[in-house]
């Protein structure tokens, strides 16, 4: 039986706010919580962690995404007993993750020796499924059902990171690209493993969250967020496509559009620099 290791990158917030980490609390009973934290303010989750016996992490500040992921994958190179097909299962800090597909990850990890990712169906409170999704070189197309998921070409599968579950045989020659902050960890992670002919699995459980609301007022935060999401995209895209490459003008104008009608002020376009 593979050996689940559990990755929760939090961000400023406390252990008890963190849904994911209530969620592994009630479920979790012999693997291993990890835990990256990427806060920039104090928190209890240091003396939490070494309560509930699960590993602390501390980033030191906000290094993104990438550097988190590889902060724990190399913890768990150095200091658990693994295997080859063991896997980290990836998760953000307001994930419901649940008992019934950490059951049928179990049962796929062990029926499947030829395939080292596995994900669920991640639906957004719309009841709307975001992952897993169609990538091509024009946009990411979304899918309806679980059946349109397992039929999904393997030159254009896309899922998220959240519940992201993956064998450690991976990381024997990669390596999180520690240039993408937060945005296209997930892009990037999937392109590399396409040009690699890894397989993917589509479970068929179904997790809720959240998102991040696109109805958020506050224009400061949001440009400081666009901001973000604009470099690790102009990062990604950086060895991409020449039509990829273009299609990054095209959206982040398209950005800058919807940012003006939105906040109704012209120098939006200004301040997405």
């Amino acid at each position: 039986m593979s050996k689940l290791f559990f990755a929760v990158v939090i961000y400023n917030k406390k252990i008890c706010d963190s849904i994911t980490c209530v969620e592994l609390e009630n479920i979790i009973k012999t693997e291993k919580v990890i835990i990256a934290d990427n806060s920039e303010k104090e928190n209890d989750a240091e003396k939490v962690c070494s309560e509930k016996k699960w590993v602390y992490i501390s980033m030191n500040g906000n290094k993104g995404l990438s550097a988190a992921y590889n902060a724990v994958i190399d913890y768990i190179k150095k200091n658990e007993e693994y295997s080859e097909d063991d896997a980290i299962i990836l998760l953000d800090d307001d994930t419901k993750v649940t008992n019934e597909y950490i059951f049928k990850l179990k049962e796929m990890l062990k029926m499947h020796n030829d395939i080292n990712i596995f994900m669920p169906i991640i639906k957004d409170k719309n009841n709307i499924i975001i992952s897993p999704s169609e990538y091509t070189k024009l946009k990411i197309n979304k899918i309806r059902n679980y059946e349109e998921a397992v039929n999904l070409r393997r030159e254009r599968f896309l899922a998220i990171n959240t519940c992201l579950a993956i064998r450690m045989k991976i990381f024997n020659s990669y390596a999180y690209d520690t240039k993408l902050f937060l945005d296209q960890v997930d892009n990037q992670f999937f392109y590399d493993m396409r040009r690699k002919g890894e397989k993917f699995l589509c479970i068929n459980s179904v997790i809720k969250q959240d998102f991040f609301s696109t109805n958020n007022k506050d224009y400061s935060k949001e440009i400081i967020r666009k901001k973000i999401e604009k470099k690790d995209y102009k990062n990604f895209v950086s060895d991409k496509s020449i039509l990829e490459k273009t299609m990054y003008y095209f959206r982040i104008l398209f950005w800058k559009v919807r940012g003006c009608i939105k906040y109704k002020k012209i120098k939006y376009f200004i301040d997405l620099k």
